[in-house]
């Protein structure tokens, strides 16, 4: 995985519009269907739909033979918390057990757990905030495997 300025530091600005609960509760329900509002920023994709949930999705540089990406959620609501999934390797790939750790600015904030399996896990809360906090500046984020692939 590359630096995380090549790959988490767009999200900056998406984190803002996507995240944001108060902007996005304030606003009345429609009954009518509205269309998705969405949008492409370097390797992040951001859009959200008439249910007012928004979802940032960050890739793995094209060039980078270890496919990966990062699926930020978050709900409608006030109160509603940061979903975030990692995802190894593309559709119908499988991608083999692998033991990954997050590590932000050389930290090993600790292991990713169920990385082995279909290669899509669920982060801990604990991994999500930790992610939020590091893309609003020029962190290092990495997923680490056990081998040292990055």
């Amino acid at each position: 995985m590359t630096r995380a300025k090549a790959l988490f530091l767009p999200l900056t600005a998406l984190a803002g519009i996507a995240l944001a609960g108060p902007i996005t509760a304030a606003a009345p329900p429609s009954r009518a269907a509205e269309p998705t509002v969405s949008f492409t920023h370097h390797d992040w994709t951001l859009a959200c739909d008439n249910t007012r949930t928004c979802r940032a999705a960050g890739y793995q540089d094209y060039d980078d033979e270890h496919a990966v990406s990062v699926l930020l959620t978050r709900e409608a609501g006030p109160r509603a918390a940061v979903a975030g999934q990692l995802m190894l390797g593309q559709y119908d790939e499988v991608v083999g057990p692998v033991e990954l750790s997050l590590h932000i600015d050389g930290r090993d904030l600790g292991p990713v757990d169920g990385a082995s399996g279909d290669g899509s896990v669920a982060l801990s809360s604990a991994h999500v905030a930790s992610l939020l906090r590091a893309v609003t500046g020029e962190a290092d984020i990495a997923f680490v495997a056990d081998d040292g692939r990055r």
